[in-house]
């Protein structure tokens, strides 16, 4: 066959075909293969994020805290720690309210809590005058927690 008297339209229309047929050879290739004939990576690396050790501190059942209770009567609530630190921890913690420029320890102590676990402490306290509105403060000193809600006293009925 002689490509000199064959038209140029043809000619690229052969080409064509070949690129075609080509690319065909070489997807059947690579799909029988599963090999890869071309290779890219990008460096990268993805920092490794640091574990982060915390404590959690709040109230057990917080929608149950009462908004006001009666003058001189007991009432409690509880609250939770839960241990989220590297290792076993020794928590100081304080529990008092707050009324008329007044503070009154309600507790205090000092409880271990193994890594991964939790203490509920159940308080149980009173207001001896009628105040609206008292602050229950409850706070962990060396870590610089605290929580709080707000009560109101009323006359006892008797």
């Amino acid at each position: 066959m002689n490509f000199m008297n064959v038209p140029v339209y043809q000619i690229k229309h052969i080409y064509y075909l070949l690129g075609i047929f080509i690319l065909l050879v070489l997807l059947f290739i690579i799909i029988n293969n599963k090999k890869t004939i071309f290779s890219f990576s990008v460096p990268f690396t993805i920092p490794k994020s640091q574990p982060e050790f915390f404590t959690e501190l709040y109230f057990t059942h917080h929608l149950l805290l009462k908004r006001h209770i009666a003058m001189n009567q007991p009432d409690s609530f509880e609250f939770t720690i839960t241990n989220r630190e590297e290792k076993d921890t020794v928590y100081p913690y304080r529990v008092q309210v707050t009324y008329n420029n007044a503070q009154q320890l309600i507790d205090q102590g000092i409880i271990t809590i193994k890594k991964g676990n939790s203490k509920v402490i159940k308080e149980t306290y009173s207001i001896p005058v009628i105040v609206d509105p008292a602050r229950i403060l409850v706070t962990l000193p060396t870590k610089n927690e605290l929580i709080a809600f707000t009560i109101g006293t009323v006359q006892a009925d008797y």
